[in-house]
């Protein structure tokens, strides 16, 4: 969230905010790696025991990568501000509208991780499907506001970037419903 604030307005202080908690995940992550890699060398694990250590790593793997997804948007909405790139006001819209529905895939997660429920975690699929559609839908935008000189051509690459690291984060969100349906399962 604050990534994408910093799209909005960049500030310095909000990327120092974002590397912190990238370094507060980083380390958490570790500490519960090890824990779960001790947890599922034990003899007497399940199988099914076994099998939701191999998911619970997962779901840590990601959450440090959209850890990284942030940083990685926050420091290109940095070099935006540093460089005086500005997009169109579609553009701008059109980010908005993308960032609104990848936020309501993360209160999706966030609530399903919570209750550990399935059915609703099973409705994260079809929302990530359609980041990804929309992802290429603004892509097009983009390129085409580029060739008709309605975007500054520095903003080109940026505005791709920022919407494939979104777009990667939504993934990311995809893979950790997957393991609530299994962990629902259980």
């Amino acid at each position: 969230r604050i990534s994408f604030q910093c799209v909005r307005q960049p500030d310095e202080r909000d990327l120092e905010k974002i590397l912190e908690q990238e370094d507060q995940i980083l380390g958490i992550e570790k500490e519960i790696e090890v824990y779960l890699v001790k947890l599922a060398q034990k003899k007497n694990n399940t199988r099914q025991q076994h099998e939701m250590l191999n998911l619970m790593l997962g779901v840590i793997g990601d959450i440090e990568r959209i850890s990284d997804l942030s940083v990685a948007i926050a420091e290109l909405a940095i070099y935006k501000r540093e460089n005086s790139i500005v997009f169109s006001s579609q553009a701008e819209r059109e980010m908005e509208e993308f960032h609104e529905q990848l936020s309501q895939i993360v209160r999706v997660v966030e609530e399903a991780l919570e209750k550990r429920d399935g059915v609703l975690a099973n409705t994260i699929f079809p929302a990530e499907i359609k980041i990804k559609a929309m992802e290429k839908v603004l892509r097009d935008n983009h390129i085409d506001r580029l060739s008709k000189g309605i975007c500054h051509p520095g903003s080109g690459v940026l505005f791709i970037d920022i919407i494939n690291s979104m777009e990667h984060v939504a993934q990311h969100l995809r893979k950790i419903g997957y393991f609530v349906v299994e962990a629902a399962k259980h």
